[in-house]
């Protein structure tokens, strides 16, 4: 996984995907503690279900569904990396 060996601030994630689809690379994320360190937000078609749920109950920092409006992601990403700032350097919390 690459998050794994690679600083990385975000990952921003489709839920649809081949191979491994987003709920399962926050999955996994979170069974490596990277979630503490590396947000991630996951991007759908899908109106609110199930996935929205799992996704938050996975660690996921937020779920926007598309079409979606890009001052919200833009606010969502920051918060994001404002947050994984502060959760791996406790001088800035």
């Amino acid at each position: 996984m690459q998050v794994k060996k690679d600083q990385i601030a975000l990952v921003i994630t489709e839920l649809n995907m081949p191979r491994m689809n987003g709920l399962q690379l926050i999955g996994q994320m979170a069974k490596l503690s990277l979630l503490q360190t590396t947000p991630a937000i996951l991007v759908t078609s899908r109106s609110k279900d199930e996935s929205f749920s799992k996704a938050y109950k996975l660690g996921a920092h937020a779920v926007i569904s598309k079409p979606y409006d890009f001052s919200k992601l833009f606010g969502e990403v920051a918060r994001a990396i404002g947050q994984s700032e502060t959760v791996g350097n406790p001088s800035k919390s």
